[in-house]
């Protein structure tokens, strides 16, 4: 049976992308104001129960429609933008739940633990399935140091690598691993300047800055940079950067914080950082480690552990490849058939 048949649901990538390109919409069409359900039915062609369904992702809906109501905000419906019917979902955990009883209580626990940050744009959720990376991490948070008085500059880094490398998976961990640590977490989807723009709405409305609707962008920025300025403690990511040198605008000169950036180049000469954090394909360890935990098979089967290592070979150790993978084998009796 295919998507298109037994239904879809979106990716929490997917969920980003969709509801920034309404953010933008409402901006450009209603001067910020949200778009009513009929209003959206209409736009979509699509029945308000169907986008409900879609927007919630609490039910499966079918490819065609999804890919529609993308395409009525000019998206491209993608491979990272969907996945699998929660239904199917929750099975995978429920057998994950009967084998790895600890480790699955603490991965929902940690993946439902509200957010401490008083200040927080985070759009994406935790994910339970996350592994490996731990070292990578660590290294991040340790470069980026203590706080001091004597700091006197934001301190900068960035992931860098191959499209589906996991580079805005590890810096969701990242967030959620040490919100702890920050009074204020702020996340920028900067593909485009659209969606720049759209994160720096959301932000201006956590922030209670003035309303920027009547604002040039400029000023909205200018806004920004100075509560940068002003405050401290605080974390701000810019996902998805593959043109660094227009961020220029957006990062504060002086004050106390930390900036993430994620993109697939690999030179950030624009923002005066010399050594971005390349990553590497998980390992063939890592990778099969993935494999069982995430499709729930046990550990001391020989046969299924010798499939899983073939399945992460033949992917090359990218964690995307690899989620698709065991969505795929998902309430499958077993690894051995191949994707």
């Amino acid at each position: 049976m295919n998507n298109r048949q037994r239904g879809v649901v979106l990716t929490d990538h997917g969920r980003q992308k969709l509801e920034t390109a309404i953010v933008a919409a409402q901006n450009e069409e209603k001067d910020g104001k949200r778009f009513t359900q009929a209003e959206l039915s209409e736009l979509a062609k699509l029945s308000i129960k169907t986008i409900k369904k879609i927007r919630a992702r609490a039910q499966p809906t079918d490819e065609g429609s999804v890919r529609t109501f993308f395409a009525a905000f000019s998206l491209e419906l993608e491979t990272a933008d969907y996945g699998l019917p929660n239904c199917l979902e929750i099975e995978a955990l429920q057998t994950i739940a009967h084998h790895h009883a600890s480790a699955f209580k603490a991965a929902i626990q940690l993946s439902t633990t509200p957010v401490q940050s008083p200040l927080w744009t985070v759009p994406c959720d935790r994910n339970p399935f996350f592994a490996g990376r731990d070292h990578l991490i660590k290294t991040l948070r340790q470069h980026f140091g203590d706080w001091s008085s004597s700091a006197s500059q934001p301190v900068l880094q960035a992931l860098s690598g191959l499209g589906g490398i996991g580079k805005t998976q590890i810096a969701v961990e990242y967030v959620y691993r040490y919100r702890a640590d920050y009074s204020a977490i702020f996340w920028v989807q900067a593909a485009t300047e659209t969606t720049r723009l759209s994160s720096l709405q959301i932000i201006s409305q956590a922030l209670q800055l003035p309303s920027s609707q009547n604002q040039s962008p400029e000023t909205t920025i200018a806004a920004f940079c100075t509560w940068l300025t002003q405050n401290s403690n605080w974390l701000l990511v810019f996902d998805d950067a593959d043109h660094p040198e227009q961020l220029r605008s957006l990062l504060p000169q002086w004050g106390q914080g930390h900036i993430l950036i994620t993109a697939r180049i690999p030179r950030f000469d624009s923002l005066g950082l010399a050594r971005p954090v390349c990553l590497d394909p998980l390992s063939q360890e890592e990778s099969v480690t993935f494999l069982m935990q995430r499709t729930g098979r046990l550990p001391d089967n020989a046969e299924e552990l010798s499939a899983a290592q073939g399945i992460a070979t033949e992917v090359g150790g990218l964690p995307l490849a690899l989620e698709q993978a065991a969505a795929y084998k998902i309430g499958r009796a077993s690894c051995r058939e191949r994707v």
